[in-house]
C-alpha cells in the first residue's frame, strides 16, 4: 500500500487544486494520502498555539478496490477532533480539529484507516497549542 502524509495544495506551498492532488496522487498509486496546509510547521506537525479558531483537515482514501465507502474503517484517536463527513464514494473524508478544547500544550492527532481485509495505513501528527 503505497501511502503520502504529507503533502501540500496551492493553499500553502502546493501548486495544484486539491482535486488536482487527488487525481494526480490515483495516477502515482497512492492509496492514502494527507492534505497537510492549515498551520502546519516544517516537520508536518500542526500548529495552533496562536490560533485557537476550529480547523479542518481534508485526507483521501485511493483504494482501486470499489466501492470505497463499504471497504474501509476511519479511527480517529485526538479528542477534540470530530469526523465531520464519513469516507464518500471518491474516497474523500474530513476532520474537524478545535484547538480551544485542548486540555495539554503538545498532543498527538492520529488517523488510522482499515480496508476490510485488514491492511491499515495509520498518520499521526504532532499537535501544538
Amino acid at each position: 500500500m503505497i501511502v503520502d502524509f504529507h503533502s501540500h495544495t496551492r493553499a500553502s506551498d502546493g501548486s495544484l487544486a486539491p482535486q488536482a492532488l487527488s487525481d494526480f496522487m490515483r495516477k502515482r498509486g497512492v492509496r492514502i494520502f494527507a492534505v497537510t496546509d492549515h498551520d502546519t510547521l516544517a516537520d508536518g506537525s500542526l500548529d495552533y498555539s496562536t490560533n485557537k479558531a476550529p480547523d479542518t483537515l481534508f485526507f483521501t482514501v485511493s483504494d482501486p478496490d470499489a466501492p470505497l465507502v463499504e471497504r474501509h474503517r476511519i479511527e480517529v484517536r485526538l479528542s477534540q477532533t470530530t469526523v465531520v463527513s464519513g469516507l464518500d464514494a471518491s474516497g474523500r473524508f474530513t476532520l474537524a480539529l478545535d484547538p480551544a478544547a485542548a486540555h495539554r500544550r503538545v498532543d498527538t492527532l492520529q488517523v488510522r484507516v482499515t480496508d476490510r481485509a485488514g491492511h491499515s495505513s495509520t498518520v499521526s501528527r504532532l499537535v501544538y497549542y
